[in-house]
């Protein structure tokens, strides 16, 4: 197989990407309008087919948003071909190499940033780990046992923005503690367990998987693979004392030679992550200070449950008391917030909001089981000042609130809200606007299946606020997004966001409950589009129209300032924008895309209102909208003479060009910023070459920008993408026929 071929009449090779036991390749499939995929490809006469099939069938029985999903399997008379997920990322191995740890004066600089990176990488490891190694007691899950890796190791860990992804599964498989492994051995020196040597005992299980992900974790905090000999591993830190005392507690903890010493499930290595800041040599010695006094604490214990049982009543109404001061305090900094916002004073409204917080976590300790507070509790972690909005910045600040309500209080059996329908409900439609990151969607089904198994949901007798339509629609929901869809399940999920629209409409929820629901519906239609326009739906006209019912009640609301715990105005009115934006670009009739840009246009103005500091990507976009209006004008048009009278209007390049220019000035750290700014030269060259050819302006001005253009593709050609390369091909193309070189 080769660049260029065609597989199954379907998917078009593009490239080689990767090459081991197997080859790999960038693919678009054709039948989901050039959506990318990867290719895995083997020769049936190859030595490692049969791990291939091995790792084939495997996948197959996983489902988790860290794991690659094998879509289709295609056999030829000579080869076997698996169609994946493409992650369109870089792997831990690159990353470090690509930002080696810096050394000033022989200190380690800029440590807190990379510990704080190691640790949400390897938090996500572990939720990948506690699946695999814990599915076993799942019934139908198709397997019996502990599936072990193997072959955890910096290469096979990518980074996406939307999560982390553990990749190359060849020599996995089901393993049971205490039985061993009879074998070949496997794994990579440098990462592998001591097990896995040959010199091992060859007792594989889920510790194995964990000493090497420590050893990936030693190389993502030094740049340094771990030493071959396992026996003599130095401690972490001493190789990078800058790390945190916790951190290298658990990273050495991890690489214990003997697995007994080492932790002993992915659940509880997730856990010390989790309290890092706990694990210090001065918290394990009060410890053992307290196993002293431990008989001593037992009697103190006894004589205190017999004080309490004395003045238990008198200890309940101080606690009344405390809680009623604590949210009184925690309300008047909420307001002391809204004012603050009123007037434009966004850090102290911060500051107001941060206080409010710590207010109610105080009245929880007072009263665990009021659902409202920890409601309001949430609602404070949610707000964000829309002036410096970003998806990242979005993304950080609502996973982190997810995770504090998730971690501190829903998961936590000695919580008073532990599993609380209401809590669920509320968290759970929060994961669903998280963008691009499938775990999240993930939790939203744990906790919305969870409610489903209640009493409550069984008898059709919710007090929360909520229906038992608005849950079975949003677990659907939830489900699709966590996982491939199935196409032939399109028409059925169409129907339950319909119904979760209708419901959401004539409800009684809150503010802040409608605008989340009609976020996730317009998030939802957004990503299942093609789908849906191929099962006969109209999903941009159901997001302009779900946007338009958003609008309405943001702007029918007298004094919206006066609430803040809606989050999602910037993403709604975005997402809106760039689904418009995606059809005006597939429309095939001119009149019909010049409408979708039109309204594009409106509903970034719209968000303009919100957040001048728009990102460049979105910058890119509104520019576009006033070249494509302008170019649908003159695509009918077989003369000059047509162009003029057309409709067609000078004023629409000028627009574009105005605003390409704000992208190339723009401030934007993001990834792909290169290949943004480079479509936005491309975007002004083509303006000065229709007003060269049409309006008859100066031709230095186009050999200018031609020029910029092409230096920009000559300096930065291997990091543009497939789709700027083909912009600057068409540019190409069009300039030299005016006889520009």
């Amino acid at each position: 197989m080769r660049a260029g071929d065609v597989l199954d009449q379907r998917y078009h090779i593009i490239e080689l990407v990767g090459k081991g036991r197997s080859e790999v390749f960038l693919a678009r499939d054709d039948n989901l309008t050039g959506k990318l995929l990867a290719v895995k490809v083997i020769k049936k006469t190859s030595k490692d087919f049969d791990s291939f099939m091995r790792e084939k069938t495997l996948l197959a029985k996983l489902s988790h948003p860290g794991i690659p999903t094998i879509t289709q399997q295609i056999e030829t008379e000579t080869e076997c071909c698996v169609v994946m997920n493409y992650y369109n990322g870089e792997t831990l191995y690159h990353r470090i190499k690509r930002e080696k740890i810096n050394r000033v004066d022989g200190e380690i600089a800029s440590m807190k940033k990379r510990e704080d990176e190691v640790l949400g990488w390897f938090k996500s490891m572990c939720e990948i780990l506690i699946y695999i190694h814990t599915l076993y007691k799942k019934k139908n899950a198709g397997v019996s046992a502990p599936v072990i890796h193997r072959d955890i190791k910096p290469e096979n860990i990518m980074l996406e923005d939307s999560g982390v992804r553990l990749i190359d599964w060849g020599i996995a498989g089901e393993f049971r503690r205490g039985v061993p492994d009879m074998g070949p051995n496997w794994g990579t020196p440098c990462y592998a367990a001591p097990e896995q040597c040959p010199e091992g005992a060859k007792y594989i299980d889920e510790r194995t998987d964990i000493f090497s992900l420590g050893a990936t974790m030693y190389y993502a905090l030094t740049s340094e693979d771990p030493p071959k000999d396992k026996k003599n591993i130095p401690p972490v830190a001493s190789v990078n004392p800058n790390i945190s005392e916790g951190m290298g507690i658990i990273v050495d903890k991890c690489l214990q030679y003997n697995p007994e010493k080492r932790y002993q499930s992915a659940s509880e290595l997730l856990d010390d992550l989790n309290h890092i800041d706990n694990l210090t040599k001065q918290t394990k010695r009060e410890k053992q200070r307290s196993l002293v006094f431990f008989g001593l604490c037992i009697l103190i214990c006894l004589i205190g449950s017999l004080i309490s049982i004395v003045s238990n009543s008198v200890i309940n109404s101080r606690n009344s008391d405390n809680f009623i001061s604590k949210i009184q305090l925690a309300d008047a900094k909420y307001d002391e917030a809204l004012y603050y916002q009123r007037n434009g004073d966004s850090q102290k409204s911060k500051e107001a909001l941060g206080k409010a917080a710590e207010f109610y976590k105080q009245a929880i300790t007072y009263d665990k089981s009021n659902v409202d507070t920890y409601l309001r509790l949430f609602e404070c972690m949610l707000q964000r000042d829309a002036s410096s909005y970003s998806d990242a910045s979005y993304n950080a600040q609502l996973t982190n609130a997810i995770d504090v309500m998730r971690r501190q209080y829903i998961d936590e059996k000695s919580s008073g809200v532990y599993h609380s329908n209401r809590l669920m409900y509320s968290v759970a439609s929060k994961c669903l606007t998280v963008i691009d990151n499938p775990v999240y969607s993930g939790y939203a089904v744990q906790y919305l299946e969870l409610i489903k198994e209640s009493r409550a949901y069984r008898n059709n007798d919710f007090n929360e606020g909520f229906s038992k339509i608005e849950i079975d629609s949003m677990y659907l929901m939830a489900t699709s997004l966590s996982s491939p869809i199935n196409e032939n399940n399109i028409s059925e999920l169409v129907e339950a966001m319909e119904n979760l629209e209708t419901e959401t409409e004539n409800s009684s929820n809150s503010f802040d409950e409608k605008l989340t629901n009609y976020l996730n519906l317009i998030r939802t239609y957004n990503r299942y589009s093609t789908f849906m326009d191929q099962s006969g739906s109209d999903p941009y006209a159901a997001i302009l129209r779900i946007g338009q019912k958003s609008r309405e009640a943001i702007e029918s609301l007298a004094n919206y300032s006066e609430s803040l715990s809606f989050n999602g105005v910037i993403p709604l009115y975005q997402t809106v924008a760039e689904s418009l934006y995606e059809q005006a670009t597939l429309d095939t009739n001119n009149q019909a895309k010049r409408v979708h840009y039109e309204q594009s246009i409106e509903w970034i103005k719209y968000l303009e209102l919100f957040n001048p500091e728009m990102s460049a990507k979105l910058l890119l976009k509104y520019g576009n909208c006033y070249r494509g209006i302008y170019e649908s004008y003159i695509q009918g048009s077989k003369s000059d003479s047509d162009i003029s009278n057309s409709g067609s209007d000078a004023s629409y390049l000028t627009s574009a060009r105005e605003i390409y220019e704000r992208v190339l000035l723009s401030e934007d750290t993001s990834p792909d910023i290169i290949g943004t700014k480079f479509s936005a030269q491309v975007g002004i060259t083509f303006c000065c070459a229709y007003n060269k050819l049409y309006y008859g302006a100066r031709i230095g001005e186009l050999k200018t920008e031609y020029a910029k253009t092409v230096q920009m593709m000559k300096d930065n050609q291997n990091k543009l993408n497939l789709s700027q390369l083909s912009q600057y091909q068409s540019l190409k193309s069009f300039v030299n026929r005016m006889g520009v070189e």
